[in-house]
């Protein structure tokens, strides 16, 4: 039987309900399957060539035939059986059908366990998780919802499970705006200024308002204001008509409720001042955090043009240990290049961003780039990036990519380079563009 024949009958397997464990070691040749000696589905998938695929499926399919003449088509065996062929196709970049796979074990797992039940999470999981490759952002907010109503049927409040897939979820929100940034994908915003706002209330309630756990959602929830400020001064009748909202889509919290013009720069105010208090008042925090926590604010100011404010601010950061040199020294390496704002890390943690890399020389590697662009660029004491040089395009036939990877920086804004307190012009500072970026 040829290979195409047996990629349709893993299809039709799929579909009538088939399933199968993972059967594949390091020998697939001639050995002989038993529902008893099948390896464990958590060891790392293997990269396959065509011929040994082919092998592996038709052993899949007579498993999953066994086992459906055996002990029937729910047998609850068999979710855990077609997770295992799920993360094989997977693990050859074969998203599509994994999915349908995946939605299968999903389905059988429902009818076992009920409609909530925390034993479809590794399923929904891998489902985001290809459909992240695939770019799909509308059907991953779909699942990330639906993933998050199973924890709140399983978890309370205050579980950190419960917690962690809320952050996963609002950063992934913030992230996935970040790329597309339409009239219509307002909706990731407010899912994660909704579940920012719900994080910060439960952890409130559990250890006060000035606890340090409240930080890096504090800080975040201003990062979605911001954007919210943006999409609303680039789209102000966005809120007129209904979005289109990806399937199964809900959001978990309270709706925002924050209004009016200025009224996103006020409450992320609000948050940075938060964020001041609860730094200033936990003898634990060191000058040097407290210092990167008025930085911030400089920074937020900036977002908003309002330079006076955040040059006082950034020069208030240096105030702060004015009396310890070793201290002063320490702010200008962190502070000794340029920073695209607005961060897109954890409070105190490396400042990355998704598809723009800053300060890499010319040679250096982005193993998942498939097309860049690299660059020299000025950056004012202003944060604003001029005077583009390019220096490399890859692949080097895709010319047009300049002028769109310069378009890119030229929309953003930078925190300066700072010298004890004060900005300064920085000169050919390096930045990769990874193209596409939208």
């Amino acid at each position: 039987m040829d290979f195409n024949r047996n990629l349709k009958r893993i299809i039709i397997v799929c579909i009538c309900h088939l399933a199968c464990h993972d059967l594949i070691a390091s020998q697939v040749k001639e050995k002989i399957i038993s529902e008893n000696n099948l390896p464990d589905y958590k060891k790392e998938a293997q990269i396959l060539d065509k011929s040994n695929l082919d092998i592996v499926f038709n052993r899949y399919i007579e498993a999953i035939e066994k086992k459906e003449g055996d002990e029937g088509p729910y047998n609850p065996d068999i979710p855990e059986m077609l997770y295992s062929l799920g993360k094989k196709l997977q693990s050859n970049d074969r998203h599509e059908e994994a999915i349908n796979v995946y939605k299968k074990a999903i389905y059988i797992n429902r009818i076992n366990n009920g409609l909530y039940s925390l034993s479809q999470e590794t399923s929904l999981q891998a489902i985001i998780e290809s459909q992240k490759i695939q770019g799909r952002l509308k059907e991953i907010a779909g699942n990330y919802s639906q993933l998050l109503q199973i924890y709140r049927k399983n978890y309370k409040e205050n579980n950190p499970n419960f917690l962690d897939m809320i952050d996963e979820f609002s950063h992934w929100s913030i992230k996935a705006y970040a790329q597309t940034g339409g009239r219509d994908d307002v909706y990731h915003l407010e899912a994660a200024f909704d579940l920012y706002t719900d994080t910060i209330r439960i952890l409130s309630e559990q250890n006060g308002e000035l606890h340090p756990s409240l930080l890096s959602p504090l800080n975040q929830l201003a990062i979605t204001c911001y954007y919210l400020s943006v999409h609303q001064r680039r789209f102000p009748d966005y809120g007129e008509t209904d979005t289109s909202l990806p399937f199964g889509y809900r959001s978990m919290a309270p709706v925002n409720q924050v209004v009016g013009r200025g009224a996103y720069f006020k409450h992320g105010h609000m948050l940075q001042n938060q964020i001041l208090q609860i730094l200033d008042e936990d003898p634990n925090f060191t000058p040097i955090e407290i210092a990167k926590g008025q930085a911030n604010l400089g920074d937020w100011y900036l977002l908003f043009g309002k330079y006076q404010s955040a040059m006082s601010a950034y020069k208030k950061s240096y105030e702060i240990v004015a009396n310890n040199q070793k201290n002063i020294k320490i702010l200008d390496e962190i502070y000794s290049q340029p920073v695209m704002l607005p961060k897109t890390s954890e409070f105190f943690g490396t400042e990355k961003n998704n598809y723009l890399a800053s300060g890499i020389s010319e040679n250096s590697n982005l193993s998942h780039a498939t097309s860049y662009v690299n660059l020299l660029v000025d950056i004012t004491d202003g944060g604003n990036p001029i005077n583009f040089s390019v220096k490399k395009i890859f692949p080097s036939e895709m010319s047009n990519f300049a002028a769109r990877a310069i378009e890119t920086v030229r929309t953003k804004k930078f925190r300066p380079k700072l010298i004890n307190g004060s900005a300064v012009l920085s000169t050919q500072f390096p930045m990769r563009v990874i193209i596409p970026n939208e």
